[in-house]
């Protein structure tokens, strides 16, 4: 009886003296930090301080956690702003009457691109789902363009 009560106290002992190093800690309070902003949909301010926070100590693994988090959801943030800008000048280009072959070559090439980095994201479970769908529909989308252009040429 008294071993597992002296076992259950070092235990306590033990939490309580790491979740007084975490609170202490710089690291660990930015590493907390960053994870907030990641969850908030703020990538790179995440990535920026949980990047501090491994550079201050490099066996925090929380910080590397959300590091490589951020890092591949500022990926994905980078594919569908890069795709809404091709598909503008996709339809500034379609706008004139006929489309000369070479915006055809344009738009191919656009559609190209951004079909061949689509499979470079890499789809982890922590990514946002909402990210996840928008750079999968603007995949499908320019694949959709891809095929059309490539029959008109």
């Amino acid at each position: 009886m008294r071993f597992r009560t002296f076992g259950l106290i070092l235990i306590f002992v033990v939490m309580a003296a790491m979740a007084v190093y975490l609170v202490l800690s710089s690291s660990y309070q930015r590493s907390l930090q960053s994870k907030v902003y990641y969850h908030l949909g703020e990538y790179a301010k995440a990535y920026k301080i949980a990047k501090e926070a491994h550079d201050e100590n490099r066996y925090n693994r929380m910080a590397a956690t959300v590091m490589t988090q951020s890092r591949l959801a500022l990926e994905y943030e980078d594919y569908i702003h890069e795709g809404k800008d091709f598909l503008e000048k996709i339809k500034e280009l379609s706008h004139h009457q006929t489309l000369q072959r070479a915006d055809k070559i344009r738009i191919k090439f656009m559609a190209e691109v951004m079909i061949e980095r689509y499979p470079k994201l890499t789809p982890t479970v922590v990514i946002d789902s909402v990210l996840k769908t928008q750079a999968k529909k603007l995949f499908l989308e320019f694949q959709t363009i891809h095929a059309t252009v490539s029959n008109a040429l």
